[in-house]
């Protein structure tokens, strides 16, 4: 972001903007939009909302980070680190995320690379074998982070799957809000209205798969490429 703009990267992609679509949403669920959707704003009210929405969004990222991330991503479904290392296989629900949003993200990457990364990651370790792909993430990102070019786009993915994580969660909030008005009080809109929060709500969610497959995938390929810079991925 410039200079003079008071908000980071990741403040305007992942705070920000997920703010202003859950106060948009919830506004149309209880007020009609007599709010958001007011013809004229002066400076102080815009000042007002934008910070408003900032706050909405930050708290809004813990939720969404704790369901959407740590549940769903990694629980529910098989996290894109397993994936890549062929520790887990896709089954259907996996094959159908990638089908429709990630691609080869839900893949496993080329055998050698994949030896290579879990041979080093277990010495490190000081163990045998890896079976869970967070101690390969433990030792692979301090690695990643040390260069520059890949810091970039590591920092670029996360900016993308911050930002596609908070703006689903808060369309499924959205989402049940207006459901709820539409069941107890239908307004013109109502239908119309919850079936765009849904959908918002899946397609972002299948985004958020995909940069978040990408980040580990960017992680664990420049892991790989150090190693084998140093030597340390040669076989003995």
């Amino acid at each position: 972001m410039k200079q003079w703009f008071p908000f980071s990267d990741y403040d305007f992609y992942a705070y920000l903007t997920a703010g202003v679509f859950l106060l948009l949403g919830l506004d149309l669920a209880i007020t009609g939009g007599s709010l958001m959707l007011r013809p004229e704003w002066t400076v102080v009210e815009v000042v007002i909302v934008i910070a408003a929405a900032y706050v909405v969004g930050q708290i809004a990222a813990g939720p969404a980070s704790t369901l959407l991330e740590h549940v769903v991503a990694r629980r529910v479904l098989h996290p894109p680190t397993s994936l890549l290392l062929g520790l887990a296989k896709p089954r259907f629900i996996e094959r159908f995320f990638a089908a429709l949003f990630i691609g080869r993200g839900f893949g496993p990457l080329p055998t050698a690379m994949r030896e290579t990364i879990l041979t080093n990651a277990a010495n490190a370790h000081g163990v045998e074998k890896i079976t869970d792909p967070e101690e390969v993430f433990q030792v692979a990102f301090p690695a990643a982070r040390a260069v520059a070019d890949t810091v970039a786009r590591i920092d670029q993915f996360r900016n993308l799957y911050g930002f596609s994580r908070n703006v689903s969660f808060v369309a499924v909030v959205s989402t049940i809000a207006l459901a709820i008005r539409w069941w107890m009080d239908p307004l013109p809109y109502s239908a119309w209205m919850t079936i765009i929060a849904a959908v918002i709500a899946f397609g972002m969610f299948g985004r958020f798969l995909k940069f978040y497959a990408e980040f580990a995938t960017e992680v664990l390929r420049a892991y790989h490429n150090r190693l084998v810079a140093d030597g340390a991925g040669k076989k003995p």
